[in-house]
């Protein structure tokens, strides 16, 4: 399945002398991205201005994704800085953890690393899955999540539709999740769900009424109250309990 993918975090930085903190202008930077298996997928260039700054922005791509990994394979940075001969590269794994910003030292360079909260929104990625229940038996669903944030909480709006043997439904709601930019271990769903049975028993109406589900993850559970017509076309509204399990993305 596919689905965008940050590649590169934005980074950016002063490049001073690690001996008195002097700004160090024309450097060349270059960063380039690996894959887990160590395999370059991209460089890119730029260079230190008078006072030593540079930065580069955020990458976003299309790529393959993995049930449970929906923001993988996971990506690493290496920066270099080149001057002549002078040399220094500075590993991924020390800019893209650390959000509150700091320093990275060389024998004869000093990087002072901006603060940036990784994964910043707004941002689209999409749902979809397969689930079971008595309410549905099997169903599919897709929409959308649009995310607001990702620190210190992972916070989107939530939407989809869902096709299923015994009819249709649509949810709107906030999805929450721990502030994790590489696992998608656990998440929260909080909104509202309308059910129309494909029999017509309801005669033209719809349950609506409140959602709850979690993401452990790929497994989704979700959990909702509908309250509307009678499936016996008694003319009562009456509070049905739906209960669908199954698998998905996001």
């Amino acid at each position: 399945m596919f689905a965008p993918f940050e590649t590169r975090p934005p980074m950016s930085g002063q490049l001073v002398t690690a001996t008195d903190g002097k700004p160090v202008a024309g450097v060349d930077v270059v960063v380039d991205t690996y894959t887990w298996v160590h395999d370059n997928v991209g460089s890119k260039t730029t260079r230190t201005d008078v006072d030593g700054r540079w930065s580069f922005p955020q990458r976003l791509e299309w790529g393959w994704a993995l049930m449970g990994v929906p923001e993988g394979p996971y990506w690493a940075q290496e920066v270099t800085f080149r001057s002549g001969e002078r040399v220094s590269t500075f590993k991924g794994f020390d800019l893209e953890h650390r959000t509150d910003g700091g320093a990275v030292a060389s024998d004869a360079w000093q990087l002072r690393y901006d603060a940036h909260l990784r994964h910043v929104g707004p941002r689209v990625l999409p749902v979809f899955g397969v689930m079971g229940g008595r309410s549905q038996i099997v169903c599919a669903y897709g929409g959308g999540l649009l995310f607001a944030t990702y620190w210190p909480v992972r916070l989107a709006l939530r939407g989809e539709a869902e096709l299923g043997i015994k009819g249709a439904a649509a949810f709107v709601g906030l999805a929450l999740g721990a502030p994790s930019g590489t696992l998608n271990v656990l998440n929260f769903d909080v909104g509202a769900r309308l059910f129309r049975r494909w029999d017509g028993n309801t005669s033209g109406g719809a349950a609506l009424g409140p959602e709850f589900s979690f993401e452990l993850l790929s497994v989704r559970v979700a959990f909702s109250w509908v309250r509307g017509p009678a499936p016996d076309a008694s003319g009562r509204e009456v509070w049905t309990k739906q209960v669908l399990v199954g698998v998905g993305y996001m």
